[in-house]
């Protein structure tokens, strides 16, 4: 069962569900002759706010505008450009409308599409594409969702599009998957693509439709590919353009399983949390938003909070903050405090104390400071009292 139910002798089942998605369990009666009988159930939690980013995610473009004329990546830093097939240099300015299922969208008219520089942080071995769609147009023709294509031929790495009107998720040289409906003209869908090394997976408002299993690894380009919204690439040129609007558009470095796609799914128009400063720091550093905060992974003893505090790197044993106390030479009253490395761009404070207890700090008062590179000297010139303790407090405005 899902941790935490519990089920009464009087057939009561109890529980309060963590997040939204799909829940199965069975529940077997024994009688006090040892029959038995078993019923299996499935629960589905509806979102009733926003849902967590899944972990593994690599670039999320929200179609949210005030970003200048780039269609921002949300975490990972892969901005990407409006283009239109239709002008002479092809660059086009941004394209939104207001009406999208998660705030705004991208509001694509069939020529306009989004290209994202490749780069190898987005070539993930396993992935995860998705992203609400709102076709405005059905016709006998491919329509990109999102894709990673080719520069020397036609080819795709992998692709999530839809053809007369049914979606579809490929990747090179293999079979491609493909829903058994069309999908529904001005109104959003849910769809998502899934591969983990070996199966591909094809999901529609958060529903698994179509698998393909046994299959090999995927095959990029020799030639860096650019990934293209609303639109395909192929022999370095745009193709097979979307009409109607995109919101949402995610990829992942791993496969998600079911329920967290149908958690995102079941979000609805709250959609995704947008990462906090820390946790955009710890996908950066660690690959996952949600690390937890007090984990070392450099085994320095230093948390992965304190070292976002601090402007450290949690991966790397010597990015550690230093502190010792020396005596001042020829002073008997006076102590430095020595502490590194320290930024510019954060504040820092010393606090004194005669005992450790939590409520017994104060400022220290009547020191000096000096710096030297990274390292700061903070004396202490009433250092006389025969036992004195001593902290810094770091901040990160």
């Amino acid at each position: 069962m899902p941790s935490g139910l519990t089920l009464t002798t009087g057939g009561i089942l109890n529980w309060t569900p963590s997040a939204v998605g799909s829940y199965h369990f069975t529940v077997r009666a024994t009688d006090a002759a040892a029959l038995w009988c078993e019923q299996t159930f499935s629960l589905q939690v509806t979102g009733a706010g926003l849902v967590d980013a899944p972990a593994g995610l690599i670039a999320w473009w929200r179609a949210e505008p005030g970003t200048g004329s780039v269609a921002a990546d949300a975490i990972g830093g892969h901005h990407g450009a409006f283009y239109d097939s239709q002008l002479p240099n092809n660059v086009a300015p941004p394209a939104y409308t207001p009406a999208g299922k998660v705030g705004n969208a991208f509001d694509l008219n069939g020529f306009v599409y989004v290209k994202v520089p490749e780069s190898p942080s987005i070539r993930p071995a396993e992935l995860t594409v998705e992203a609400w769609v709102y076709p405005t147009v059905q016709d006998n023709d491919y329509q990109t969702i999102v894709a990673q294509g080719w520069i020397t031929n036609a080819d795709e790495t992998w692709y999530l599009g839809l053809f007369a009107g049914k979606p579809q998720f490929w990747s090179h040289g293999q079979i491609l998957l493909e829903g058994p409906s069309v999908i529904p003209l001005d109104q959003w869908t849910h769809l998502a693509g899934s591969f983990d090394g070996t199966t591909k997976l094809l999901y529609v408002n958060g529903i698994q439709v179509a698998v393909q299993g046994g299959l090999g690894a995927l095959v990029y380009d020799s030639t860096p590919a650019p990934v293209t919204i609303g639109s395909d690439w192929g022999f370095n040129a745009s193709n097979s353009r979307f009409k109607g609007r995109l919101d949402e558009v995610s990829l992942y470095r791993r496969a998600l399983s079911a329920d967290e796609i149908s958690g995102v799914y079941y979000a609805g128009t709250f959609g995704k949390r947008p990462f906090s400063s820390f946790e955009q720091w710890k996908f950066a550093q660690l690959g996952d938003a949600y690390a937890p905060d007090a984990g070392d992974p450099d085994g320095d003893g230093q948390s992965n909070y304190f070292e976002y505090v601090a402007g450290l790197v949690p991966t790397d044993p010597l990015s550690r903050f230093l502190l010792r106390i020396e005596r001042v030479p020829g002073e008997t009253d006076q102590k430095n405090l020595i502490f590194s490395p320290v930024f510019a761009d954060r504040v820092y404070s010393v606090g004194t104390s005669n005992s450790l207890g939590p409520d017994s700090w104060v400022p220290l008062a009547g020191s000096t400071q000096s710096d030297d590179g990274d390292e700061r000297t903070v004396t202490d010139n009433a250092a006389t009292e025969p036992k004195k303790f001593y902290h810094v407090i770091v901040v990160k405005p």
